[in-house]
Order: C-alpha cells, then structure tokens, then sequence
C-alpha cells in the first residue's frame, strides 16, 4: 500500500477555503457550485 503525501500549504488552503464563511462548506461539485470561479470548478 502506497502512502500519499499531501504538502501541508495545500491542505491548509482548503481547510482556509472550506471555513472561510464560519460554517463548513463542501469542498466537492455540490458546494463549489454556488459561488466558484471557473478555475476552482475546474480542480474538482
């Protein structure tokens, strides 16, 4: 089984991305859908 390394400013980025509001937002096609920019669409 393979480990996967994540670097820790891409996960802080989405953690800053997903609570930026105060609650949590879904970081898939269902909670991007409402306020992202074609460049985050595109990353899903």
């Amino acid at each position: 089984m393979e480990l996967i390394e994540a670097d820790y400013k891409y996960l802080s980025l989405l953690v800053d991305y997903m609570t930026y509001e105060g609650v949590y937002k879904a970081c898939n096609r269902f909670g991007l859908k409402t306020n992202a920019s074609p460049l985050q669409k595109t990353n899903i």
